[in-house]
């Protein structure tokens, strides 16, 4: 018998990469099989993400149990950010160590949480790098 992976890998297979309504059936057919199997919630949550479903891709990241929500992190923060909960979005992103993604939602959810919007310091690197500043660099969010 198939384990919960292995049929979201083969319903996968049939699905196009953004077709994000079909990942997330074949998300909840393998999870009748597998019902708490981290990846397949993972994969759920990101399907949620890309859907637009931001408080029930949290709740997803948050009902899978501790070792999912600290190996989705950067999820968690990013619908915690486009939920409004700026605060705790940057405390989760700030936690996460030398990762790009968490460094922009970290970033804009202290520039949003301050009224400042979009207007972000940037940092040029070696002159043909651009990043954002975050709140482990000195200047990090400006205001106009």
């Amino acid at each position: 018998m198939a384990t919960g992976t292995q049929s979201l890998n083969t319903l996968l297979q049939r699905a196009t990469i953004d077709d994000h309504e079909e990942i997330l059936k074949a998300c909840n057919v393998s999870l009748k099989q597998s019902n708490k199997e981290p990846k397949i919630l993972h994969t759920k949550a990101v399907a949620l993400l890309k859907l637009d479903r931001y408080e029930d891709a949290f709740r997803v990241l948050e009902e899978g149990g501790e070792g999912l929500k600290s190996g989705a992190s950067l999820e968690r923060s990013y619908a915690l950010y486009k939920n409004g909960q700026l605060s705790k979005a940057k405390d989760i992103a700030k936690d996460i160590a030398d990762d790009r993604g968490a460094g922009h939602v970290e970033a804009q959810a202290v520039c949003v949480h301050r009224g400042v919007f979009w207007q972000v310091t940037v940092l040029i690197v070696d002159g043909s790098h651009i990043g954002w500043r975050t709140s482990r660099d000195p200047l990090y969010c400006t205001e106009i």
